[in-house]
């Protein structure tokens, strides 16, 4: 098997995403636009249609919620990108329900199906001084427990070449801790989290990790699971410091407490108080892939610089 700097592949293929209007699936069908290849991307509105239309991409009506109404249109393309979640109490069921769709209907494809799904950096434990890396074994958060079970199903399907990607915190413009804690300064309030100011947390932009999901489907070593960070390990307190410095003026951190009456099994903010530092260097290995904006001085200058009003 080769491991360093795998060669990708050239051809143009027909890729299906879903949530292609969320910070990930967004920023992946821009990237795969811009690389030449032709995206279908599920919308569940007209709205959300216009969106996928403005990004280069043909939208495909159908809801995550009922595969029976996209699967056939999804295993007529070459790879199926997996970036949507309903973050709902019921996003469990409705991830389980779409992927045994999608195993069921590939048993009919003549090739394997090219699979990229979307895992998550809360399956792994809380590590703040040793980098998480692929090989660390999961404890998820109660909330993800099923995406465990989930990505071992996916990954022995003999109709299927699944490779997943564990993002850490993804940083867009509009989204995101740096995004959120600058819209908290901006309006004179506190950026309220379950974190600490001394919580390590792990960050990625958009673009950047749409490259890498990019990387993987154009890579002839497929089959992987990665960990995907820019910035391997940074405080809640020097992430907010960064964006004062940017912006000016002061932010107020304040870490509010579990409330009493959540169901640990839904609870996805629980994550927010993990400690984590993360390493990415698999990642770079296999696809000499690197990210752009690799400190938080440029993390922080190029998404708030998107954002001020033009004068």
């Amino acid at each position: 098997m080769k491991e360093e700097g795998e060669a990708r592949s050239h051809l143009v293929m027909d890729v299906f995403v879903t949530g292609g209007t969320g910070t990930i699936g967004s920023a992946v069908v821009r990237e795969l636009r811009d690389r030449g290849h032709h995206i279908v991307a599920l919308a569940r509105s007209e709205e959300a249609s216009a969106r996928i239309r403005d990004a280069g991409a043909s939208p495909f009506p159908g809801d995550l919620r009922d595969p029976a109404g996209w699967t056939d249109r999804a295993m007529s393309c070459d790879a199926f990108i997996h970036a949507g979640a309903s973050f709902s109490d019921k996003m469990a069921e409705i991830d389980r329900k779409a992927m045994q769709a999608v195993l069921r209907t590939a048993t009919f494809r003549k090739k394997q199906l090219r699979l990229i799904y979307t895992g998550n950096i809360w399956l792994y434990p809380a590590s703040p001084e040793v980098p998480l890396s692929e090989t660390t074994s999961f404890d998820p958060l109660p909330a993800l427990s099923w995406m465990t079970g989930q990505i071992r199903s996916l990954q022995t399907a003999l109709n299927l070449s699944v490779s997943i990607i564990h993002p850490s915190f993804v940083c867009s413009a509009r989204s995101g801790p740096i995004a959120d804690m600058a819209q908290a300064l901006r309006s004179g309030k506190p950026f309220k989290t379950r974190a600490r100011p001394d919580t390590v947390w792990s960050l990625i932009s958009d673009e950047d990790l749409a490259r890498l999901y990019a990387d993987v489907l154009e890579g002839r070593n497929f089959r992987l699971s990665l960990l995907a960070t820019a910035l391997p390990a940074i405080t809640v307190q020097e992430i907010a410091s960064w964006v004062e410095a940017r912006l000016g003026g002061t932010l107020k951190l304040k870490t509010i407490a579990t409330p009493d009456d959540v169901d640990s099994r839904h609870d996805l903010d629980a994550g927010l108080a993990r400690s984590q530092a993360v390493s990415a260097d698999k990642a770079a290995r296999l696809l000499n892939w690197s990210p752009q904006l690799d400190t938080i001085e440029t993390l922080v200058d190029h998404l708030l610089a998107e954002t001020e009003p033009a004068i």
